[in-house]
């Protein structure tokens, strides 16, 4: 991940430090809780040097989300691109709620960070329709279209807008936060619950494979496809 936020925003090695202190501190001890003295103290540097870099602490999320959403781009666009099948859907799945949970602060703080922050919250709001909302309804409906989804063009429209809220709330829940050693255990998890809300909806035809699928370890061949192009630290969080 360090190497990713450098690479997708372009900012100085002082400045990723930051980012990735803050990320962490965020994810572990909650958004409001952190200051920029915090993350100052936790990296052993001035608050002067801290603020060459970042203007607030609300530039450090900005930074942070920008980030989270290059990558949740890539990755949408990516599975956009391969095939489409179970195994693509598990793999999806997968890539996805890692990626969230290594930025779960974002999305169980979006009550105390959006009233704040209009910027962030027009930011989330444009990046929820147009890039998640969309890549998510495109593959679903190409399911369909292979015959894997059973129903109409607009059933599958709305679940996967019910599927949308159901992932982005599976890392949301307060149960799961300041977890930190759980990762793996979360995205399995979310994974079954996911297969789960998506199995009365699987057309009979594809039913024996989904179970084959649904209950094979999530280091699948296409995943480590999908991650053929990521640093090695980055597809080992990838495929556990």
């Amino acid at each position: 991940m360090k190497s990713t936020l450098k690479r997708k925003t372009g900012i100085s090695p002082t400045a990723s430090r930051i980012a990735q202190a803050s990320l962490q501190l965020f994810n572990q001890q909650g958004e409001r809780n952190v200051t920029t003295n915090h993350i100052a103290r936790h990296l052993a540097m001035s608050t002067g040097n801290l603020y060459y870099h970042f203007s607030s602490k609300e530039d450090i999320i900005q930074a942070l989300y920008q980030s989270y959403g290059d990558r949740m781009a890539w990755l949408l666009a990516e599975a956009d691109a391969r095939r489409h099948s179970l195994e693509e859907l598990v793999v999806v799945l997968d890539a996805v709620l890692q990626h969230q949970w290594d930025y779960r602060f974002l999305l169980q703080s979006s009550a105390s960070l959006f009233p704040f922050n209009a910027q962030l919250r027009a930011s989330y709001q444009k990046f929820e329709v147009e890039q998640i909302a969309v890549g998510i309804e495109s593959l679903f409906l190409k399911l369909r279209e292979d015959g894997l989804f059973e129903g109409s063009v607009a059933a599958i429209r709305m679940l996967a807008v019910h599927f949308q809220l159901l992932q982005a709330a599976w890392i949301a829940h307060p149960e799961r936060a300041g977890q930190s050693a759980a990762a793996d255990q979360v995205v399995e998890d979310g994974r079954r619950q996911l297969l789960a809300f998506l199995r009365p909806h699987i057309a009979p035809a594809w039913q024996a494979a989904f179970e084959r699928v649904a209950s094979a370890s999530a280091c699948l061949p296409a995943l480590v496809a999908l991650s053929g192009r990521l640093a090695g630290s980055e597809r080992a969080a990838l495929c556990y």
